[in-house]
C-alpha cells in the first residue's frame, strides 16, 4: 500500500475521530437539559452509539494507519516528537476504551431505565467530564506535537 493512500486514510481517520467528539460533547450537554428521563435517555443512547461506531472506529482507524506511516517513513522512534505522539496516541486510546467508553454506555444504560438516577448519573457525568478534558487537553497536544513537531532535545530534524 501506497504512502499516499495510507496519509489519506490516516487523515480521514482523524477526522473522523476528532469530528465526532464535539457532537458526543453536545448531546451530552443537551441530555443534561432533557425535559423529561425518555428525552435524556435518547440523547444518551444516540452519544453512546456514536462514541462506538464514529469515535471508536476513527480513534481504531488512526491509530492502525498512524502506526503503518511510522512504519513506510522508517521514522518510528528517530524523531521525539513522533514518539510523544506515539505516547499521547495510547494515553487517548486507553482513555476512549477503558473510561469514556463505557461511562458512555452505563450512562446510556442507566437513563433508559427510566427510574430516578439523579445522583448517580451526575456522578457519571462528573467521570466522564474529567476524562475527556483529559483527552481532548491530549488531543490538542497530540496536533501540537504534529504541526510544530519540536525537536524535544535533539538537533532540529523535521519530517513528513
Amino acid at each position: 500500500m501506497s504512502v499516499g493512500i495510507i496519509k489519506f486514510v490516516h487523515i480521514v481517520a482523524v477526522c473522523i475521530f476528532v469530528g465526532s467528539i464535539p457532537c458526543h460533547i453536545i448531546l451530552g450537554i443537551q441530555a443534561e437539559r432533557a425535559a423529561n428521563l425518555g428525552e435524556a435517555a435518547l440523547l444518551l443512547q444516540t452519544k453512546f452509539l456514536l462514541t462506538t461506531a464514529l469515535t471508536g472506529s476513527g480513534l481504531v482507524a488512526s491509530l492502525i494507519s498512524g502506526l503503518l506511516l511510522a512504519l513506510k517513513g522508517r521514522v518510528f522512534l528517530k524523531a521525539r516528537w513522533l514518539a510523544a505522539k506515539i505516547a499521547l496516541a495510547a494515553l487517548i486510546s486507553l482513555n476512549g476504551v477503558l473510561l469514556l467508553t463505557p461511562l458512555a454506555g452505563e450512562m446510556a444504560e442507566l437513563a433508559a431505565t427510566a427510574q430516578d438516577v439523579g445522583p448517580r448519573l451526575a456522578e457519571l457525568r462528573g467521570k466522564e467530564g474529567l476524562a475527556g478534558a483529559i483527552n481532548l487537553a491530549s488531543i490538542l497536544a497530540l496536533l501540537f506535537l504534529v504541526v510544530v513537531k519540536p525537536s524535544l532535545g535533539q538537533k532540529s530534524q523535521r519530517h513528513g
